[in-house]
């Protein structure tokens, strides 16, 4: 019987299944854990069901009995029951793992009494092999809780004597082993991590203890409420008198693709300013026809950028009424066909401007500017404004408007405004524009306060504000149940909350159609409710509905630039066309060229065709313009680590990207993979538990358990959850990986070839299928096909991929590049030296992976052998000491940001 992380129980070699109640696992611990010990129904009866009455206690104790007999035949063998007690018999075999664990307790505190210092190690290890976790986690009783306490307590003191013992004798390996495990076991103990600081500073190693003090202190203040104890603070003195390094970031490679150092980058300067135009110079235009029908440009004279209306009003807080007034003016002008309307969030960085309207116009690449105020005053509202030539800086046309305050007065205004525009700068308006430009979308004038407010705080595309976002347009519904935009852009903010909140999928994806259909019903032509569409679409991998969507929404509104962005999002990640999708976020940038050359749009596409250095240059330029942007670290973070192969430096731009925004799941997630790359597990595992804490119940969160299982290395536990991981989880495809991989080392190979059919079907059709999407697991396939005797069928499948893999670049941030698939390809193939080569070549080029991920790669078990695999992994090994070390020394210098402490909602 084991107790401790889960409850097992194996009879006649045979594991017993059927025990599946928490009642009766939890009957039969006590019984055993008090074996030879009678227990009288009666305390029995008020243990397990202390609110129960006395003859209803006995009752429940009778039938969970009676079930523990269905389920156990012989149960008469081991447990000796009459109408007054219950026992285990002592005389009944029985290998308990609690009973196991305190008799290597016993047997280790001896040995430590007695000086036996190595002696006892061998009782330590058995000890830790055994406390596998807490006793019987899933069950809350009182007798349990107050056993798991004792035996957690019992566990600490032993590695605390046995880690002082070691570190006494100088045994710096083992007592850091040791002082980590019980940092793990409890880490709200301040002397535990004083142990280890101790340790660390004895190895001379000063970043790794500054880097551990930083996390107590942390920790202590978010848990706690505490600052550090004189114990620490005398340590974090002594940490402070060690000399500390300057950080580098050289390796030991000869041909490593080198990425910029930090200090380069601010030596560069803004160098992107002058890029967007040779973008357009692309030679790439192979596209989809219907979309680029809208991509046309409009003649330059017909362009204009609306600058940020001034709030004139005496009260400063109408100032996000005037702005919902210019933003929803920007989104009527914008829907004018012949005329390109720079976005409202490019525009924004313009208030208060000192700059000419000649260099505005230059820089948003637009003809004609303008400006205007807005001033409220009681029940009254007047807006000014003035079109100008920017090319000339000469006058058009200007008009004052003086009106009644009320919600079908704004949007009027907004209407004649938007009218005059186009004829000023002689555009047709078509019939529908005209409708669109007269509709009033609300009646409710705090329903449209309510609306404004919530689009400013969708905007910046924080954590804490969408959640304020989603608020504000639920408030904006419930003032006006027929304002049709307010549900449009609900529904993208729901949308949104699955990425930067980590709420569950399908929950979202559920709530996003309902509003959708309902705002579609309500207005059949509004634009923001078709994207949104294509994002549901796109998210429950209906691609060509998506697509249909995005056009419609372009059709509707031509200067959608976050439409352009989020359809050329699904042609690089989805579709893989990162040639089209780069001409479709060209046309983003063109209409919001200061909002989304800080987010970065195109750095992940042109990174995707190996252009790396352009898309750094595009990131170092956001991070001078905005450097309080913490999307823009975690794609420098992204491009670092996939492209770069810079685990350090990667986690370096992380830890900005996460002081700016510690609610986002996504930043944590990819720190921890940074880590385990390192093979630097713990530290994967404080950061992919608080990617855990902040998205507890989204689909991806049962993989994040998986995950962290693997990490502590409790192989079957983590199988387990990557099993579970749900087909809409983001990491469905991991998953896939982590238990294929165990099935084909198990030679379950009918087993794994059912999940790769399931998942991707091209792999089996004749010829097979292979795209962006699959590509990777087409030698795992093989494998599979190989132990079901199809090896003409794997062969051909293997051939085929290497095929594929010539049309990608071997390292590209995300999933874009194949790094060495080639390497499983040619090994599956039976072709050693090839397959060698192949990893040679990506190590040249900085490859980085974890060593344990590699030695159970089932493709490259052939390779385990060759003299030239080893020299390999060891010099991948000196590279991921190379980086932690690095990690270290920015840590120790201060150079890292702060770990912010867990949100409290």
């Amino acid at each position: 019987m084991r107790l401790f992380a889960e409850f097992e129980l194996d009879y006649a070699g045979e594991r017993v299944a059927a025990i599946a109640s928490q009642r009766q696992r939890s009957l039969l611990a006590y019984l055993a854990l008090h074996r030879g010990k009678p227990q009288s129904r009666s305390h029995l009866a008020f243990t397990f069901w202390p609110d129960s009455s006395e003859k209803q206690a006995q009752t429940n104790l009778r039938n969970v009995l009676y079930s523990i007999r269905q389920s156990l035949p012989d149960v008469d063998r081991f447990l000796q029951a009459d109408g007054r007690s219950i026992e285990w018999r002592s005389d009944a075999e029985l290998d308990l793992d609690v009973e196991a664990f305190e008799r290597a307790v016993g047997e280790a505190d001896e040995a430590l009494g007695r000086e036996d210092v190595e002696g006892a190690k061998v009782f330590v290890d058995r000890a830790l092999s055994v406390y596998r976790g807490d006793l019987l986690p899933e069950l809350y009783e009182n007798w349990v809780q107050d056993e798991r306490e004792r035996l957690k307590l019992a566990m600490a003191d032993l590695l605390e004597d046995a880690a002082s013992a070691y570190e006494s004798q100088g045994d710096s390996k083992e007592s850091i082993k040791l002082f980590k495990k019980l940092i793990q076991i409890d880490p709200l103990r301040e002397t535990y991590y004083c142990g280890l600081i101790r340790v660390y500073l004895q190895e001379g190693d000063a970043g790794a203890a500054l880097n551990l003090y930083n996390e107590c202190v942390a920790v202590l203040d978010r848990e706690l409420g505490v600052g550090p104890g004189e114990a620490l603070l005398a340590l974090h003195a002594k940490i402070r008198e060690r000399p500390v390094l300057k950080p580098t970031i050289e390796t030991s490679a000869s041909r490593v693709v080198k990425a910029p150092r930090r200090e380069e980058l601010r030596e560069k300067g803004s160098a992107v300013s002058g890029r967007w135009t040779a973008f357009a110079a692309l030679g790439m235009v192979v596209v989809l026809v219907a979309i680029f029908n809208v991509l046309n440009r409009s003649p330059v004279d017909r362009s204009i950028a609306i600058l940020p209306f001034e709030n004139r009003s005496s009260l400063p807080e109408d100032s996000y009424f005037t702005d919902g007034i210019h933003d929803d003016l920007v989104s009527s002008v914008s829907r004018i066909r012949d005329l390109k309307t720079i976005s409202r969030t490019s525009v924004m960085g313009y208030r208060g401007s000192d700059k000419n309207v000649k260099a505005i116009g230059k820089e948003l690449g637009a003809a004609t500017i303008l400006e205007g105020g807005v001033q409220r005053s009681g029940d009254h509202i007047r807006i000014n404004v003035q079109l100008i030539d920017a090319v000339e800086d000469v006058h058009l046309w200007s008009e004052t408007y003086d009106r009644e305050l009320t919600a079908e007065n704004v949007f009027d205004i907004q209407s004649e405004i938007a009218s005059e525009i186009a004829r000023s700068l002689r555009t047709v308006l078509s019939a529908d524009v005209q409708a669109n430009l007269r509709r009033v979308p609300t009646s409710s004038l705090e329903a449209l306060e309510a609306f404004f407010r919530g689009k400013e705080l969708m905007f910046t595309r924080e954590s804490d504000d969408l959640f304020d976002a989603v608020d504000y347009f639920e408030r904006a519904i419930e003032l006006d149940a027929e304002f049709a935009e307010a549900y449009g852009y609900l529904a993208h903010a729901t949308l949104d909350q699955i990425f930067y909140h980590g709420l569950d999928k399908g929950v979202q994806l559920k709530l996003a159609d309902s509003l959708i259909d309902r705002a579609l019903e309500l207005d059949p032509y509004l634009s923001s409710a078709y994207s949104a569409l294509g994002s549901v679409k796109r998210y429950q991998g209906e691609i060509e509905e998506a697509v249909a969507a995005y056009e419609r929404a372009l059709e509707l509104n031509p200067n959608d630039a976050q439409s352009y962005y989020q359809f050329g999002v699904m042609l690089e990640w989805d579709l893989r066309r990162q040639a089209d999708a780069l001409v479709v976020l060209e046309k983003a940038v063109e209409l919001d060229p200061v909002s989304f050359g800080d987010r970065v749009i195109l750095n992940s596409a042109l990174a995707s065709m190996g252009r790396l250095d352009e898309s750094l240059e595009i990131l170092q330029s956001a991070i001078e313009a905005n450097p309080g942007k913490a999307d823009t670290y975690f794609y420098l973070g992204r491009l670092y680590a996939g492209g770069y192969n810079r685990a350090d430096e990667a986690n370096f731009w992380l830890r900005k990207g996460f002081a700016l925004d510690p609610k986002n799941h996504n930043i944590p997630l990819e720190i921890a993979v940074n880590y385990e790359t390192l093979d630097d597990f713990a530290s994967a595992r404080v950061w992919l538990q608080r990617a855990l804490d902040l998205a507890p119940n989204s689909h991806n969160a049962i993989f994040y358990t998986g995950l962290g299982h693997r990490y502590r290395n409790e192989r079957e536990a983590s199988l387990e959850w990557f099993r579970k991981t749900p087909v809409a989880s983001d990491f469905s495809s991991w998953a896939l990986y982590f238990n294929t991989n165990d099935d084909l080392r198990n030679a379950r190979f009918q087993e794994a070839f059912d999940q790769f059919v399931d998942k991707f079907p091209g792999l089996n059709q004749e010829p097979p299928q292979l795209d962006r999407n699959n590509y990777w697991a087409a030698s795992g396939f093989a494998l599979a096909l190989k132990g079901l005797g199809r090896s003409e069928q794997a062969t051909t499948l293997v051939e085929k991929k290497l095929e594929h893999i010539k049309t990608m670049i071997r390292f590209s941030p995300g999933f874009g590049g194949y790094t060495i698939y080639d390497a499983h390809a040619y090994a599956v193939l039976g072709d050693t030296k090839a397959a060698l080569r192949a990893l040679e070549e990506a190590f040249e080029q900085g490859f980085l992976r974890s060593v344990p991920e590699m030695l159970e790669c089932p493709e490259l078990d052939s390779l385990h052998d060759e003299p030239r695999f080893a020299a390999l992994l060891e010099k991948i090994k000196t590279r991921q000491a190379e980086q932690l070390e690095n990690l270290r020394r920015y840590e120790a210098s201060g150079e890292l940001a702060a770990i912010p402490p867990l949100p409290v909602d």
